[in-house]
């Protein structure tokens, strides 16, 4: 296909000649995807949204002084000397249950019974904890002397009152919840989630549960591609899927006129039916066509009426690793997240490693840490139709491009898609 006076003006990327190097690639998409708006939603529901505002605390936390023990709230100049051989006789005045206010000026040479959460009676300044005495009646033995501010949470000791408790930004992890709970948030402030329309391409591909024709396979990227989207909190409003036909395809853009950003797998490479690659290189703002990095290569990012539209090759590794690459980051910076990326880690390889001089490598691997240091290996063939791979490994393996194969013992960096158990 030859590009018209109007679709060269709107194709600004670099000739199919020229890929782009991942890093300049990933700041495009970043620097035209939108900021979305906040929405308040319940706590219980906001696990693993985005904090839109900082959370500033309206209080301390603890917001009065309690035990950080069971025991007995004492002076602790009156427990100076206690042995078990010559325990200190204090008077008990008052028992002190967590929920409950001390109603007595604790005096010289008394203690009251708290326990762990209650609040520290005035006049105390350190607990004895419940193993260092023992009860007698009206009083209580202590057998061992208490430094001041023993076992005593101060007020604020956590975060204090005025404090930016969490930052905007902030994925909602289980322990911003408890954190947002215990600061009295029942509502919070979050970003909205990315509305995607996802679109599939490919006459050969069929849902599971039809039964497969000569020549079909099963549509994994459809499914693959709603976890991935879903994992970076996107929204899917639609998930179509269209042959090979540019009207069909149209279509389905139009289809889910709500969607933030649209998302089309396949049709993308050099072959004579790859509409998706045709339709966005003549309709729509091309800000990048191919990109430096196997697998994943033919992958195309425009503006499409006023939309960011990512193409990826349908190959399901190349679209499972350019999304884990490019589309979950932009993503997550349309939610205003502070963190866009995975954590890489200096890893010692333990295969040969194939170089390529063209290109950014990928390669799947299975890393973990031991013996001091983060290990990789490589869980198979790496053809880019080798979904099982993608089963196998919990990381990527970043080689960047060279002519000479990297040996063993040798460190790369590992980019660490998921946590799991070791194997």
């Amino acid at each position: 296909m030859s590009l018209s006076p109007d679709m060269q003006t709107r194709f600004r990327a670099p000739q199919r000649s020229d890929p782009i190097p991942v890093d300049e690639a990933l700041a495009i998409v970043l620097a035209n995807v939108p900021c979305l708006p906040r929405e308040m939603v319940s706590l219980s529901d906001a696990l693993g949204r985005t904090l839109s505002e900082r959370i500033v605390a309206p209080f301390n936390l603890p917001p009065f002084p309690n035990s950080a023990m069971d025991g007995y709230a004492v002076r602790s100049q009156d427990t100076q000397g206690a042995s078990r051989t010559q325990p200190r006789h204090l008077a008990l005045v008052e028992d002190v249950p967590a929920g409950s206010l001390p109603r007595k000026l604790l005096q010289p040479g008394q203690a009251s019974r708290v326990m762990t959460g209650a609040p520290i009676p005035a006049g105390a300044d350190a607990v004895a904890k419940v193993e260092q005495t023992e009860p007698q009646q009206g009083h209580v033995l202590v057998f061992s002397p208490v430094e001041t501010g023993k076992d005593i949470r101060p007020a604020g000791e956590d975060v204090a009152e005025g404090q930016v408790a969490i930052e905007a930004g902030s994925l909602i992890r289980p322990s911003e919840t408890g954190m947002l709970a215990a600061l009295g948030f029942d509502r919070v402030p979050v970003a909205k989630r990315p509305a995607v329309a996802l679109i599939t391409t490919g006459a050969e591909l069929v849902f599971p549960g039809q039964t497969l024709a000569p020549g079909q396979i099963y549509n994994a990227n459809s499914f693959s591609l709603s976890a991935q989207i879903r994992e970076a909190a996107g929204e899917i409003v639609s998930t179509l899927h269209c042959p090979d036909s540019p009207v069909a395809f149209e279509k389905a853009l139009a289809a889910s006129p709500d969607a933030d950003l649209l998302f089309a797998s396949g049709a993308v490479s050099a072959g004579l039916y790859d509409v998706v690659r045709d339709f966005i290189l003549e309709r729509a703002t091309v800000h990048f066509y191919r990109v430096a990095m196997r697998p994943g290569w033919p992958t195309l990012f425009a503006t499409y009426a006023g939309k960011p539209f990512f193409g990826i090759p349908g190959n399901p590794v190349s679209s499972m690793v350019a999304f884990e690459l490019l589309v979950r980051p932009a993503l997550l910076r349309m939610q205003g997240r502070r963190a866009l990326h995975r954590m890489q880690v200096p890893s010692i390889v333990e295969d040969t490693i194939p170089s390529r001089p063209e290109a950014r490598q990928y390669l799947r691997a299975w890393t973990e840490f031991k013996d001091g240091a983060f290990h990789s290996r490589l869980v198979g063939p790496q053809g880019s139709a080798r979904l099982s791979t993608m089963v196998r490994a919990n990381s990527l393996l970043i080689v960047p491009p060279g002519v000479e194969p990297i040996p063993p013992g040798q460190r790369l960096s590992a980019l660490l898609t998921e946590a799991r158990e070791v194997q």
